[in-house]
């Protein structure tokens, strides 16, 4: 018999087969989530129709450049991803029988350009300022284009995501230096694959969260999770508006001050409770917002399924004179 767990957002459906299990199904609702608060009681028309529209245009670049995945296949008629199984050992409950591997107990991200929160931590953090510095031209300044993706990690599976230096980040996976290294270029080159994606499509990409997989069986690692606005921030070019869950943040942080600052208080006194955070303050979001949200991703989704017969390297946001690819 299946499976099912479900997710702030995703809801996991594990396929049997003889009683074994032989792929998940990542199936995207209309639910969403902010601030790690967990699953929205009210959810937004079309917003899994979209996630899982982009998802499965992002694997299809991904996989067109050679980078491994655990991606299968796609039913837009479910919202659904079929994927290949890989175990967390974190989590109790997530262990398969046919699984190739494990998930590795980080959440990797891709800068390319300093923002306020870099700038902030390179302030208090002399060892993460150097390493801004190696990846740019000039100075660590608002707005600064990195000269290649800035790498960092968090924790994956603490209730509250904590900044991991390197060798934090070795440590916490067990991985050695050779092989985090290796797993860095994979979400570089990913990053890489990403951004030339969305920019003729209309997006400046300026970040991207992954998730990845130690294989048993080679390639060493696998992007798994999924590559939607959930996990990567897209600022179109046009109007300049981050297309992803802005609306909402923006509508909770300015309507809900109180609920906001209790938030931030309960995550400082009860860091790995989550039950003890407030939960969501509206049992369903005003129209004018949820539309609005649709409506990203809506052009999101759009976007991605259009068809390029060229791709161009794109370096500090301008096309430069990369190869360009057959569709």
């Amino acid at each position: 018999m299946d499976r099912i767990r479900h997710g702030s957002s995703k809801d996991v459906v594990v396929n049997m087969l003889g009683g074994k299990v032989e792929s998940i199904d990542m199936v995207f609702t209309n639910h969403y989530s902010i601030f790690d608060v967990g699953r929205s009681p009210d959810t937004i028309l079309g917003f899994g129709r979209a996630r899982a529209s982009i998802a499965n245009a992002a694997f299809g670049a991904l996989h067109k450049d050679g980078l491994p995945t655990h991606f299968r296949s796609y039913n837009p008629e479910t919202n659904t991803i079929n994927v290949e199984p890989f175990n967390v050992y974190e989590l109790p409950g997530c262990m398969y029988e046919k699984a190739r591997g494990r998930v590795v107990p980080l959440e990797i991200i891709d800068r390319r350009c300093v923002t306020e929160a870099l700038i902030e931590r390179g302030r208090n953090d002399p060892v993460f300022q150097r390493k801004m510095l190696a990846h740019l031209f000039d100075d660590v300044v608002l707005g600064a284009e990195f000269t290649r993706p800035l790498i960092e990690c968090t924790t994956k599976y603490e209730p509250i995501d904590r900044k991991l230096s390197d060798q934090e980040a070795i440590g916490l996976s067990n991985l050695g230096e050779a092989s985090f290294a290796e797993l860095t270029k994979l979400i570089s080159d990913a990053s890489d694959c990403m951004t030339d994606f969305f920019a003729p499509r209309g997006f400046k990409r300026i970040d991207g969260k992954w998730e990845v997989a130690i294989t048993y069986d080679g390639p060493n690692f696998v992007i798994v999770d999924a590559a939607t606005p959930d996990e990567m921030r897209l600022v179109a070019h046009d109007d300049g508006l981050s297309h992803d869950k802005d609306p909402i943040r923006s509508y909770a942080k300015s309507e809900y001050p109180d609920w906001y600052a209790s938030l931030g208080k309960a995550k400082q006194d009860w860091p790995n409770d989550p039950s003890l955070w407030p939960s969501y303050p509206w049992k369903c979001l005003p129209e004018a917002i949820s539309n609005e949200v649709a409506r990203r991703y809506k052009r999101v989704e759009t976007a991605a399924a259009t068809n390029w017969s060229t791709r161009v390297h794109y370096w500090k946001g301008v096309p430069s004179r990369g190869a360009l690819f057959p569709k």
